[in-house]
């Protein structure tokens, strides 16, 4: 989009693609709103990833790690500077910008689930949806 080539982004963060700072400058860009799709929203661990080791040598420690980077503290770090919205609903949101920010009463739909990680039948649609 920022090189003018593409109308329209897909699967996108409108924060992390700075969407409200361009539309502040008064580019032509905009996102929409999908806390309204009834087939639910998208919700992904983007950046929230962790993988341990099978037969580490010091389990204990991966325990640790997990602990801490699941822990209070740590979550409001998250979401501060990776611009995401963390799971926990006992911490503060206001450093979550209100485009990303999980709302009450809608429906999400888990994207990392088994049954949806397989690309294929995406990319699929995708593609011919550029061909035309």
């Amino acid at each position: 989009m920022a090189v003018g080539k593409y109308a329209i982004g897909v699967f996108t963060n409108p924060s992390r693609l700075r969407v409200p700072a361009a539309k502040q400058q008064g580019l032509p860009i905009d996102s929409f709103d999908t806390n309204h799709f009834k087939e639910g929203v998208l919700l992904t661990s983007v950046t929230g990833n962790i993988g341990f080791l099978d037969k580490a040598p010091h389990p204990n420690a991966a325990r640790v790690m997990l602990n801490w980077f699941l822990s209070r503290e740590r979550q409001l770090a998250y979401q501060k500077y990776v611009i995401a919205d963390s799971l926990r609903t006992d911490i503060s949101k206001e450093d979550v910008p209100a485009e990303i920010r999980r709302s009450e009463g809608v429906k999400y739909v888990v994207a990392d689930s088994p049954d949806r990680l397989d690309q294929a039948p995406i990319l699929k649609v995708v593609r011919e949806a550029w061909r035309r």
